[in-house]
C-alpha cells in the first residue's frame, strides 16, 4: 500500500514506526560503541538506559549486538548470555502477507523472559514467546522455539531437553577455586588426549 492509499491514521502510525526505527538505529550505534569500551561499561549503559524490558543483578550480556526490540526481553538475576546469541521478538512474515493480500497487517511481536540462574550458550537463537528457566542452560548453537522447563539443560535445533541443571551444577563443583587454581595449558591438553585413548 502506498502513501496515497493510506488513511490519516495509517500515515500517523507509519510516521511513528519510522521514528522508532531511527531511535533503534541510534541506540544500536551507542551500544556498539559501549561494547568497544569493555564489558563493564556496556553493562552499566544497558542498565542505566533501561534498554531491556528488565535486567536483573549479576547479569552478563556478551553479544555485541542488540535485538531490534530489547524492551520485549526481560532478563532476571544471575543470567549469563554468551557471545553471538540472537533474540527474535518479531518477524516480518506479516509484511509479506500484506503485500500478498494488498491489505495492512500489524507487526507480529512476542516477548521473551529469562528467569534467574540461566546460561545461554554462544550462537544460540531464542525465538519470541519463549520463557527460559529458572535454573536452566541453553547449550551453544541451540534454537529455542518453546519454553525451557525449570532445572533443565536444552540443546539442538529445535532445542530439546538433554540434561539436568543440578547434575551439571554438582559436576562443576569439582572446579571450585580461584583463578590461581586454573590448570596450565599443558595439563588441559593432557586431559584432552587422555579422554581419547
Amino acid at each position: 500500500m502506498n502513501k496515497e492509499q493510506m488513511s490519516p491514521e495509517q500515515l500517523s502510525r507509519e510516521k511513528a514506526y519510522r521514528k522508532r526505527l531511527k531511535r533503534v538505529k541510534r541506540m544500536k550505534m551507542k551500544f556498539l560503541f559501549m561494547s568497544l569500551l569493555g564489558q563493564d561499561r556496556k553493562m552499566n549503559w544497558l542498565v542505566k538506559n533501561h534498554i531491556f524490558g528488565m535486567i536483573g543483578e549479576k547479569v552478563l550480556y556478551q553479544p555485541n549486538t542488540l535485538p531490534n526490540e530489547p524492551e520485549l526481553i526481560r532478563i532476571h538475576n544471575n543470567v549469563r548470555i554468551a557471545a553471538n546469541v540472537t533474540f527474535y521478538t518479531h518477524d516480518v512474515i506479516n509484511m509479506m502477507f500484506a503485500t500478498l493480500d494488498n491489505e495492512p497487517y500489524i507487526p507480529h511481536r512476542e516477548c521473551i523472559e529469562i528467569y534467574d540462574n540461566c546460561f545461554i550458550g554462544g550462537n544460540s537463537t531464542i525465538l519470541g514467546g519463549v520463557a527460559i528457566g529458572p535454573d536452566s542452560v541453553v547449550a551453544a548453537g541451540s534454537v529455542v522455539t518453546k519454553d525451557v522447563p525449570p532445572g533443565k539443560i536444552v540443546g539442538g535445533n529445535p532445542a530439546k531437553v538433554i540434561g539436568e541443571f543440578e547434575a551439571l551444577h554438582q559436576k562443576r563443583r569439582a572446579e571450585l577455586g580461584t583463578t590461581d587454581d586454573i590448570p596450565p595449558d599443558e595439563e588441559l591438553w593432557e586431559r584432552f588426549y587422555s579422554k581419547r585413548k
